[in-house]
Parts: C-alpha cells; structure tokens; sequence
C-alpha cells in the first residue's frame, strides 16, 4: 500500500505540472492540487508509523530507509 501511494504521488506530480491551468474553467486544479497533498500527507504518514511499528519490533537501524 505504501508503494502505491508513492507511485500515485508521483505520477499526480508529472502529470499536474503538465495542466495548462488557462483552460480550467471549472477550478479543477485547485482540487487536484489538494488530492495530491492528501495523498503526499497520508504516505508520509504511513511511513511514520510503519517506522514506529519497525523500532518497536526490530530496532532503529531497520527503519531508515522507510523515512527516505
């Protein structure tokens, strides 16, 4: 899941900054800039606690690469 929201983030971002916002005429890009910040917001969420639950369980040192 949390590969997904990265992939999905990424692949908003490529194609957002493709939009030609002089042809928004219905104000979509203010709204799909707030879906890519959620999205941004919750993978790095998740990240957090999938590192927290790693610490917990494993140790610091195999987490690193979750906050990266």
């Amino acid at each position: 899941m949390a590969d997904n929201l990265g992939r999905a983030a990424s692949v908003t971002k490529e194609s957002f900054n493709k939009i030609d916002t002089s042809n928004d005429t219905v104000g979509a890009v203010p709204l799909l800039k707030t879906l890519l910040e959620g999205v941004e917001m919750t993978e790095k969420q998740l990240a957090e606690v999938l590192c927290l639950t790693c610490v917990q369980t494993l140790g610091i040192f195999a987490c690193w690469s979750l906050l990266s």
